[in-house]
């Protein structure tokens, strides 16, 4: 009998190889690689972690590893790392506001949130919420900037965080700046 950490480590190790290869986790449930594997597996006395596995408790601790390893590359240094909090906003196929809030520093980006505008009013105060919940996590010190597109309710977002937080500068998005340029431009006889 396999005792139960060989297993958790073996289980793991699909898990992760089925991620980063992008495969499907139901790859594991076809027949023919079920057989050969399961068959090879005899010699170990392992058996293949079931999809539902695979699907919860597995994933799970792929995205808790890989989140920490992130936060680790993001805030783990033994000096002061200083971050830019950006959200981004859009809507989706189905007519549904939705939100990304990211950190930006010099060792890479981090997606903190992704927020589902869906059934609530998008305003300043739903965006305030999202922007202020990163920025007390890490520290308002390890803050230096906002970033967001120009919208209005944006730039009424970055004041409010300003009023919070002094050190915190709001700078609107230069590539969604240059995108209104040229919408404009093209829009002249």
């Amino acid at each position: 009998m396999m005792d139960a950490a060989k297993r958790d480590i073996a289980d793991q190790k699909w898990s992760m190889a089925l991620s980063v290869m992008g495969l499907p986790f139901r790859t594991l449930a076809h027949p023919a690689l079920k057989e050969a594997i399961n068959y090879s597996a005899k010699l170990l006395r392992y058996k293949l972690p079931s999809t539902m596995v695979l699907q919860t408790k597995l994933l799970d601790k792929i995205y808790a590893d890989v989140k920490r390893m992130a936060e680790q590359n993001m805030w783990g240094h033994n000096f002061c790392v200083r971050a830019i909090v950006s959200c981004n906003g859009w809507t989706n196929q189905n007519g549904r506001p939705q939100m990304n809030i990211m950190f930006i520093n010099h060792y890479g980006k981090m997606l903190h949130e992704h927020a589902d505008g869906s059934n609530i009013t998008k305003d300043a105060k739903w965006i305030l919420g999202h922007i202020l919940k990163p920025i007390k996590e890490v520290g308002p010190n390890k803050v230096l900037q906002f970033i967001a597109d120009n919208a209005f309710v944006n730039i009424l977002v970055g004041k409010l965080v300003r009023a919070e937080y002094p050190h915190i500068f709001f700078d609107g998005c230069v590539a969604h700046d240059i995108d209104l340029f040229f919408e404009d431009m093209g829009k002249l006889p």
